[in-house]
């Protein structure tokens, strides 16, 4: 074939980037009614009063993980959420930078349920200054990669057996949740009111 008769050129488009799932974009909007939730009396005691320079959510984790469990829960029956509590780790230099920190795994309903299928729900992580990352959504496995670890040392599939074990060393713990839970789904319902203005 002569250069004349050269083959038409081809182009591909790259495939579009996959939208998020229902459940990321779920997590990824509920950002500001969380923000307008914080409060003095939902952080965990041992952190009151809210030191300066640290983020709203500090000391909240037990609260946001619960109450984001309950919604997904409710909104995505076919998921599968479990409310967890450990460390959160990095390789990088072996630091822990949390002590007890408390997230939500997410196992999408059509994955093979393998630890790789495994996603961490966090809005807290950025709590701890040294976090090297911010987490609203990840795979386990590409925060692995990362050198990034979230270590389970209980998971509990419903809020009340998480309330159970919390209760032993923080007796108002369902108090806080409830504080937490009435202010986030006022703040909620004044996002979903002013968008649709």
């Amino acid at each position: 074939m002569s250069s004349a008769e050269a083959a038409p050129l081809t182009c591909r488009l790259p495939d579009p980037p996959l939208s998020p799932h229902p459940v990321e974009r779920l997590v990824l909007q509920l950002s500001d009614p969380f923000n307008l939730a914080y409060q003095d009396d939902t952080a965990h005691a041992a952190y009151r009063p809210l030191p300066r320079g640290k983020t709203p959510s500090f000391g909240h984790c037990i609260v946001v993980a619960s109450v984001l469990h309950e919604e997904l829960a409710r909104l995505f029956p076919g998921e599968v959420f479990t409310l967890e509590s450990g460390h959160v780790y990095t390789t990088r230099g072996n630091s822990v930078f949390s002590h007890v920190h408390a997230w939500i795994h997410w196992t999408p309903a059509n994955s093979s349920g393998l630890l790789k299928d495994v996603n961490v729900i966090d809005k807290t992580v950025g709590q701890f200054t040294t976090a090297p990352h911010t987490v609203s959504v990840k795979s386990a496995k590409s925060l692995a990669q990362q050198g990034i670890f979230y270590q389970s040392l209980r998971t509990f599939p419903d809020l009340e057996a998480f309330c159970d074990q919390l209760a032993l060393r923080e007796p108002n713990v369902r108090t806080r949740i409830e504080l937490f839970r009435n202010r986030f789904h006022a703040a909620w319902r004044s996002t979903i009111q002013c968008s649709e203005r």
